[in-house]
């Protein structure tokens, strides 16, 4: 597998990320935008692009607009094309050619997106470029880095074969045949994926997008560790080797399990807490003692936790009460995913968080409802 990244100057890091992909067991190949010929393009997996180009005299030496791409956006506009057949070699029931995952990376990207939230970020503003994600130029020589981009590119090879019969997607989620599994599907397939018509046409890409874009990012059918620990009522779980192993069967180990950290199926965990609760797991007491005698801690004692985004939209460490937290609409939220939170001082104290309220909530921080 090989990683292709195109930059206008050559990267100080090129060789630690080298090493770093190496261990991953994949290839990386560095070329200036000039440079990039056909082979390159499809003979890689993932294409790393860098946003601001500025260093790429043989471009600005033409004057066509349409043959001076000035940033890395255009130039994946264009690469993209390169993959696709001309029009004389497009037939009914083809095959789409091999996908071919492509990125933006860049040390300025709060300039390159005009400020979104930074944790935000890669998601949003990759989901409205035509991009598979967006990496932090710092973040790509660290090992957590290259992990990410060693996971997509598996990924996208991933889509080499797969067969696009109704349980593709499925397959490639890694859903076993547990007493679960049917719930899971469920929920799956409450989350809109591209399973009959986008996926299939897109050599599977669209499912890799809806992953990165509208799945991990967002508490839906995974749970990630603040919405575990908040379903199971436990303050921290680090000291908690016991009830990672009672829930290692229900750890998601699909495409794309290790980006951006472990997540667990809800079913999966649903149907082991109604267990080990004997069929009361809507009970929180019930629920935080079975954490508590597998080593979690639960010292604030929450009854109804739920996880909060902070002023910026990130998701903050600390569970609250929902009774002190009202719901929000941040941009893009999918309606899929549980409500989103905040906690109702922060609401108050700041106009961005204030402005996307959830409306039936606005009379909890005495905000009126035709606001």
């Amino acid at each position: 597998m090989r990683v292709l990244f195109i930059d206008d100057e050559e990267a100080p890091e090129r060789h630690t990320i080298s090493n770093l992909l190496r261990a991953e067991g994949l290839d990386a190949q560095f070329l200036h935008p000039e440079e990039v010929i056909d082979d390159d393009v499809h003979g890689a997996e993932l294409i790393v692009v860098d946003y601001f180009l500025t260093h790429w005299g043989e471009r600005d030496d033409i004057a066509s607009a349409s043959r001076s791409p000035r940033d890395g956006l255009a130039v994946i506009a264009s690469l993209r094309s390169r993959l696709l057949p001309g029009l004389s070699g497009r037939t009914v029931g083809q095959r789409p050619p091999r996908a071919v995952a492509f990125a933006l990376w860049s040390a300025n990207l709060a300039e390159a997106t005009l400020e979104l939230p930074q944790y935000t970020l890669p998601s949003v503003f990759a989901r409205e470029n035509n991009l598979e994600w967006v990496f932090r130029r710092t973040e790509v020589s660290t090992q957590d880095g290259a992990r990410q981009i060693a996971s997509l590119a598996r990924a996208v090879r991933a889509m080499e074969s797969p067969a696009f019969d109704p349980d593709w997607i499925y397959r490639l989620l890694d859903i076993g045949q547990d007493d679960w599994s049917a719930l899971a599907r469920d929920d799956v397939l409450d989350c809109h994926p591209p399973l009959f018509d986008l996926g299939p046409r897109t050599g599977g890409l669209a499912m890799i997008r809806w992953m990165l874009h509208r799945v991990l990012p967002y508490p839906c059918f995974l749970l990630d560790e603040r919405h575990l620990r908040a379903r199971l009522r436990m303050d921290d779980l680090s000291n908690a080797p016991d009830l990672f192993r009672e829930l290692a069967p229900f750890e998601y180990g699909g495409v794309l399990s290790d980006f951006g950290g472990r997540r667990w199926w809800r079913s999966g965990v649903e149907s082991w807490l109604f267990q080990k609760t004997g069929g009361n797991s809507g009970d929180s007491i019930a629920v935080a003692e079975i954490g508590r005698a597998l080593g979690g801690k639960a010292d604030a004692n929450l009854l109804r936790p739920v996880v909060v985004l902070s002023p910026t939209m990130e998701p903050e460490e600390a569970l609250v009460e929902v009774e002190v937290a009202v719901r929000v609409r941040p941009d893009d939220w999918p309606p899929f995913a549980d409500d989103a939170f905040a906690r109702i001082e922060d609401v108050r104290a700041h106009a961005e968080l204030a402005r996307i309220i959830e409306p039936a909530d606005r009379y909890l921080v005495g905000i009126g409802s035709d606001a």
